[in-house]
C-alpha cells in the first residue's frame, strides 16, 4: 500500500490556499496548514477529519511556525510539498510615491517575501525526506522585472519581485538535494484580494498550479509560470 502524500500550505484559510487544500484532500493527500484564523477551516475539517490538520500560522512570527513544525512532526517526518501561499495586498498600495506609507510597506515585505523564507527554512528538513518533493511559491505578475506594467503599488510589486529572487536562489540550491522549486502567478481570481470582477475562480487556478507541481521545478526548467502552465518572464 502506497503511503499517502503530505503537504503543508500557508494562507490556507480562504481563496486559493483553501482551494488547493480541498483539491489535494480529495486526491487522498494529508494536508497541514492554515493561517491566522484556522477556524475558517472547520467545514473542510469536518469533511476530512483524519487527513486535514488545521494550524494557527503567522508567517511573520517564527514562534508560530515552530509550533506548527512540532504539530507536523507528531504525525510525519516528511513533506512531499510545501506551498507558500500566504500574501497580502495592502490597502493604500495604489498611492503614488509621495503619499506611500513606507513604514507600512515593511509589513508587506515581511509577509510576502520574508515569510516564505521563514517557512522554507523551518520545513526544509521535512522536504528533504519527501517523495519527489516540491516547493511552490505563489507569486504575482506584479513581481516580474521585465513584464510588469503596474503603476504605483510599490510595496506589493517589490515584495513579489523579492519572492521571485528567493525562488531563483533556491533553484541553485535545492535541485541538487532532490527538491523541485518554482514560482507561479495564480491569475486574477475572484477572492478577497482579487475582487468580484476577477474572471478566474480559485479552484481553476488551484488545478493549474497543482498540475505544474507534479512535473516542474527541476534545475533545467523555467523558474516562473502562469497558473495555466505558460512560462512567465522574470
Amino acid at each position: 500500500m502506497n503511503k499517502a502524500k503530505t503537504c503543508f500550505i500557508t494562507g490556507m484559510t480562504d481563496g486559493l490556499g483553501l482551494a488547493m487544500a480541498g483539491q489535494l484532500l480529495r486526491e487522498g493527500w494529508i494536508v497541514f496548514g492554515g493561517g491566522r484564523r484556522p477556524e475558517r477551516l472547520d467545514a473542510l475539517h469536518k469533511e476530512f477529519p483524519h487527513t486535514l490538520f488545521p494550524l494557527y500560522l503567522d508567517v511573520t512570527d517564527a514562534s508560530s511556525l515552530l509550533k506548527a513544525k512540532e504539530e507536523v512532526a507528531r504525525r510525519t517526518e516528511s513533506l512531499d510539498m510545501v506551498i507558500n501561499c500566504a500574501g497580502v495586498f495592502r490597502e493604500g498600495c495604489d498611492n503614488p510615491l509621495e503619499t506611500t506609507d513606507v513604514e507600512a510597506a515593511l509589513s508587506v515585505m515581511d509577509i510576502n517575501a520574508i515569510g516564505p523564507m521563514r517557512v522554507t527554512k523551518i520545513f526544509l528538513p521535512f522536504l528533504k525526506k519527501g517523495q519527489d518533493p516540491v516547493l511552490v511559491h505563489v507569486s504575482s505578475e506584479s513581481g516580474s522585472l521585465t513584464g510588469n506594467t503596474q503603476q504605483h503599488r510599490y510595496d506589493y510589486c517589490m515584495s513579489k519581485a523579492a519572492l521571485n529572487m528567493f525562488t531563483v536562489l533556491l533553484r541553485h540550491d535545492l535541485p541538487p538535494l532532490g527538491i523541485r522549486v518554482f514560482a507561479v502567478h495564480p491569475g486574477w481570481m475572484h477572492t478577497a484580494m482579487g475582487g468580484p470582477k476577477a474572471p478566474l475562480s480559485p479552484e481553476e487556478s488551484a488545478k493549474g498550479i497543482l498540475s505544474l507541481a507534479k512535473t516542474t521545478g527541476r534545475a533545467e526548467d523555467p523558474v516562473f509560470f502562469d497558473y495555466d502552465g505558460s512560462v512567465h518572464p522574470l
